[in-house]
């Protein structure tokens, strides 16, 4: 085992350690709270620095709200929370890459049903908001561009369950091939530690059973192909908002461009014309957030 895997190891060990202590807790809020800043300060570590963990819910520029969220995972580069208040915030759609239901234990198929309707609005947010990039073209009117925001829908459950509390057969099937058919297909994957990981990648379903003794043998999967697919996406989304490219064009090139096409260009770019070449610059990072920000402030 590398230093690295040690390090990761013991994290995951930290967890169970962690939850096992508020088994016993008969305060379903304390326990919840618990519950999720666990796995905010699991995640958090393993994390890139611009990508962020916390709580609370999600609004789009339209006055729109998700439920609220256990964990959401973030874009700190893109927009930053609205408002924040000791462990909970208000994200902007944009910034949003996952969203992970933290439970205690999963012990009837209502349960689950709850689960997901809860994850249900948050996904209705995202299925519903398109956001619109209107271009004008003189003399032309104008052009828009619609854009939609993939957000990953995810489940952990602790699998903790109370002394005299059992898990009903038919949400072992958790455990076997034929669990995902429970769940919606918005839900892009679950872990209930110590049994298995089900994770869908590159749209398929794999289950992963725990078969060993070393119960954070699905812990590692889970977070580790949840994260792997969060920063992908993050750096697809921020491309396409921030322009990070550089781009060089011929004069000959540039100038036979159609004029909407400019006229896109010089939203996002500074063109500047050296001899015979443009050389289009992104525009600074923050005035390229305050166009994100004024969306929500000026009157619709």
């Amino acid at each position: 085992m590398t230093l690295i895997q040690d390090r990761f190891d013991k994290l995951f060990k930290n967890l169970s350690e962690e939850a096992a202590s508020i088994i016993e807790m008969d305060h379903d809020g304390t326990k919840g709270f618990f519950r999720e800043h666990f796995i905010k300060t699991l995640i958090d570590k393993m994390l890139p620095l611009h990508i962020g963990a916390g709580s609370g819910i999600i609004v789009d520029e339209y006055g729109n709200q998700s439920s609220q969220c256990d964990v959401i995972l973030y874009d700190k580069r893109i927009l930053p929370p609205f408002l924040s208040y000791g462990s909970t915030s208000v994200y902007p759609i944009q910034s949003v890459l996952a969203v992970i239901e933290v439970k205690s234990g999963i012990t009837s198929k209502t349960k689950c049903k709850d689960i997901c309707r809860n994850l249900e609005k948050t996904k209705s947010l995202f299925e519903n908001y398109i956001d619109k990039i209107t271009i004008g073209i003189p003399d032309k009117g104008s052009v828009i561009i619609a854009r939609r925001y993939p957000c990953y829908f995810l489940i952990f459950s602790y699998n903790m369950t109370k002394a005299g509390d059992k898990i009903k057969g038919d949400l072992k099937d958790l455990q076997e091939e034929k669990g995902r058919k429970l769940l919606p297909s918005f839900i892009t994957g679950y872990c209930i530690k110590g049994k298995c990981s089900n994770l869908c990648v590159q749209n398929e379903w794999r289950l992963q059973k725990n078969t060993s003794d070393e119960e954070t043998t699905e812990l590692r999967r889970f977070f580790a192909v949840t994260i792997d697919n969060v920063i992908r996406e993050a750096e697809n989304r921020f491309q396409n908002l921030m322009f990070l490219n550089v781009l060089h064009a011929s004069r000959e090139y540039y100038d036979k461009l159609p004029e909407e096409v400019k006229t896109f260009l010089s939203l996002s770019f500074e063109i500047k014309k050296e001899k015979d070449t443009y050389i289009l610059h992104e525009k600074p990072r923050q005035a390229l957030q305050n166009d994100l920000f004024s969306k929500y402030i000026r009157d619709k």
